[in-house]
């Protein structure tokens, strides 16, 4: 609705994570409109069943107090790559990082619950007729490797790039790769 009251009709669409799954469906159902997509750290899968079930007392505990302690140390797990953690040059992306989540309120929990509880739009890759970036981190183990793949075969012009020691916050962990190659996808006149 945004984009018709701003009378757009062509978009590019770049998407961190759950925004990815949501790019998708709006790609699909509105192939006139995307005219390039930009997936970071995205898929389209359903929470696999055995995670699932992992990740609904999570988002229970989420409810009740927020993101402190340990469950704060495995979401710092989830969405940035063992590689960047460890870096003491960015320990300042880490502390800032872990500082905004423990920031987050409790009220947030819809929010935890529509990731972990998320649908798959495998079925909508066909209709994507975007041409879709992926961009993938080596050590994320949110939405891994594999997961990016299947996006990139099952759209019509898709290409996946992989990096090897980034996790989930691809964008975040390596804004000096990432950002300039997400501008050369999207001006690129091909």
């Amino acid at each position: 609705d945004v984009v018709d009251a701003l009378g757009l009709t062509r978009v590019h669409v770049v998407a961190q994570s759950m925004g990815g799954d949501v790019a998708v469906r709006v790609a699909a159902r509105r192939p006139e409109l995307v005219d390039r997509l930009v997936m970071l750290g995205s898929s389209v899968r359903a929470e696999p069943p055995e995670q699932l079930e992992a990740f609904r007392p999570i988002a229970d505990e989420v409810e009740r107090s927020g993101f402190q302690g340990d469950l704060l140390e495995m979401i710092m797990q989830i969405m940035l790559g063992e590689s960047c953690r460890s870096d003491p040059g960015r320990a300042a992306l880490v502390a800032e990082s872990r500082a905004a989540f423990a920031a987050l309120p409790p009220t947030l929990v819809h929010a935890v619950r529509g990731v972990v509880e998320r649908r798959s739009a495998v079925d909508l890759l066909p209709a994507v007729t975007a041409t879709t970036l992926v961009v993938s981190g080596g050590e994320d183990v949110a939405r891994p490797p594999e997961w990016s793949q299947e996006v990139v075969d099952g759209v019509q012009h898709g290409e996946l790039w992989s990096l090897p020691d980034v996790g989930h916050s691809v964008i975040l962990e390596r804004p000096e790769l990432v950002i300039p190659r997400v501008v050369d996808f999207l001006t690129d006149p091909a």
